[in-house]
């Protein structure tokens, strides 16, 4: 996992976050990340495909693909979710380490409730009623 400044623009993290992911990876990413020269240098280096959605005003534009769409509007509803669910907007950290393990404890809860939802044959984005099985 990799925690940015938000002050650090897209673009100038990007090789950082994608450098641990196997070749052939396709990383999905906003339309902060729409710099034609970063995805060149991450496919010829990395060998990773940055897939990023045009912007309306761009004049090269094709169509972004459906099933391209529902991915994206998954994990967005995702982040958001555990941006709620964690109160990462007000988490009282006092320190980097502190937000770290805040942050991973979260997750790893989140995903075992994920796995107990699997193991039952719930659905496994309904973790709310998790433990109510």
């Amino acid at each position: 996992m990799v925690i940015t400044p938000a002050s650090a623009h897209d673009v100038k993290v990007a090789r950082d976050l994608v450098e641990t992911l196997p070749q052939g990876s396709i990383v999905f990413g906003d339309k902060g990340y729409i710099s034609q020269t970063l995805q060149l240098e991450l496919f010829k280096d990395l060998q990773v495909q940055l897939d990023v959605p045009f912007r309306k005003n761009q004049h090269d534009q094709k169509p972004y693909e459906w099933n391209k769409k529902v991915t994206r509007k998954i994990i967005e509803t995702t982040f958001s979710q555990y941006v709620d669910a964690f109160n990462l907007k007000k988490n009282y950290a006092k320190s980097f380490e502190g937000l770290f393990s805040r942050i991973n404890t979260k997750i790893a809860a989140m995903t075992f409730k994920e796995y107990w939802n699997l193991l039952n044959g719930n659905m496994i984005s309904c973790t709310k009623h998790a433990l109510a099985a």
